[in-house]
């Protein structure tokens, strides 16, 4: 099994990536930046799970999510790191995910415990994967417009701390 691990830090990369060390030690490829994970995936789109932050410059992870599922059906974990932005995201993507192979979970700092952290990254996974397998057709529009209102609501952010 190939995993794609996507975090522009390396502290989150390392935690995701000694979680998934215990719970499927498997090859594990670590990217600090979507567009490095993408062109790796072109040249090898034998990718079996994806996890990736949500946030980072250049193309994000939800950009990273729509230009894979164009592929085709890929369990992906888009991981949070910041709490706000979590409540933020999962009210932008209001069931989007309920039909693509994508969830969303924290990092490992908003858990007490290495067990718990790792508890939810494979509940997640699972999920995932259990989601890629029943999929046949995807329609990755919604993740356009879950991007182009994270952008709006990012801008609007940027102008209200300039005031």
């Amino acid at each position: 099994m190939t995993i794609l691990l996507i975090d522009d830090h390396s502290q989150p990369r390392q935690e995701a990536r000694k979680a998934l060390e215990q719970i499927l030690t498997d090859d594990i490829r670590e990217f600090h930046n979507a567009t490095e994970a993408l062109a790796y995936y072109t040249t090898n789109p034998n990718v079996d799970l994806i996890i990736t932050d949500i946030v980072m410059p250049g193309m994000t992870g939800i950009e990273l999510a729509q230009k894979v599922l164009e592929h085709k059906p890929v369990p992906i974990v888009l991981h949070t790191g910041s709490w706000a932005r979590d409540s933020l995201y999962r009210l932008t993507f209001n069931g989007a995910l309920d039909s693509l192979p994508i969830e969303v979970t924290n990092k490992a700092y908003f858990f007490a415990t290495e067990r718990e952290y790792q508890a939810s990254l494979e509940e997640k996974i699972t999920r995932a994967r259990t989601k890629a397998a029943t999929t046949t057709k995807i329609d990755t529009t919604p993740l356009q417009d879950i991007t182009r209102r994270l952008q709006v609501k990012d801008t609007l952010v940027d102008y209200i701390k300039t005031i």
